[in-house]
């Protein structure tokens, strides 16, 4: 009896686990089951309805990525031990694909809202109060984004005559790499943010509009969005042209 107890809980908390991650409170989840009740977030069950049509163009970089780290990695645990004279490059040249691939794995991950969350307090909130946890995080990940771009162009630029040791390469390739991941990030971001706004407007229109202090809510956090996609846009070209201000 108690074993069934403990898969019924282990089963709720997954099911609350889903819906926060994906931005939904815990109605709008049930909703979702119901539509589609084969969905559930989880490795397991994605592993059952793979399709390469569905990797993308984020999974197909990060795929390439992680097979030239390891022919890289291969090459130098080859050249170490079986020649006695390992390749001078490729410890750098792994190290910045390592990096590359960390940020846009991180953006792929974001994409299928796979990143792991803390959702044991926000679970325990009325629904409310979930959307507005929800719309809060959401800005603040928009704006964590943005300054990383701002930060990382900064970098870039810093560096942009200084070469890698083993390869005739400029650094500021590395860091722009990681302003494009950033970027990246951020437009996923906005654009869940949209679904959100979208999905919540057609409720409301089906529900006779009885939610109007909602709607001024997140239509004040969209304007932020927008300001925030603007500022980040001038910081950008501030940080490329920093003649032409």
């Amino acid at each position: 009896m108690s074993e069934a107890k403990d898969a019924l809980d282990a089963s709720e908390l997954r099911k609350t686990s889903t819906a926060v991650s994906q931005g939904l409170s815990e109605p709008e989840m049930e909703t979702k089951d119901m539509e589609n009740p084969e969905t559930s977030g989880f490795i397991e069950d994605e592993d059952r309805h793979f399709s390469w049509r569905d990797v993308g163009i984020l999974g197909w970089i990060c795929t390439f990525a992680f097979w030239v780290l390891a022919i890289v990695v291969f090459f130098q645990f080859f050249t170490r031990y079986f020649l006695n004279d390992s390749a001078v490059w490729t410890e750098e040249v792994a190290r910045n694909i390592l990096i590359a691939l960390t940020f846009f794995g991180s953006a792929l991950a974001l994409q299928r809202k796979a990143h792991i969350s803390v959702s044991f307090f926000v679970a325990r909130l009325s629904p409310a109060l979930q959307r507005s946890v929800i719309w809060l995080n959401a800005l603040l990940q928009s704006a964590f984004f943005a300054g990383a771009v701002y930060l990382s162009l900064k970098v870039a630029q810093a560096t942009q005559f200084q070469k890698l040791m083993a390869v005739d390469l400029s650094k500021s390739v590395i860091y722009q790499s990681v302003a494009l991941a950033f970027a990246i990030m951020l437009l996923i971001e906005l654009y869940h943010a949209w679904q959100r706004f979208k999905g919540a407007s057609d409720t409301q229109h089906h529900e006779g509009g009885q939610h109007d202090c909602c709607s001024v809510y997140r239509c004040g956090v969209l304007y932020l969005y927008r300001s925030a996609c603007r500022g980040c846009a001038g910081w950008c070209l501030t940080a490329l042209y920093p003649d032409r201000r």
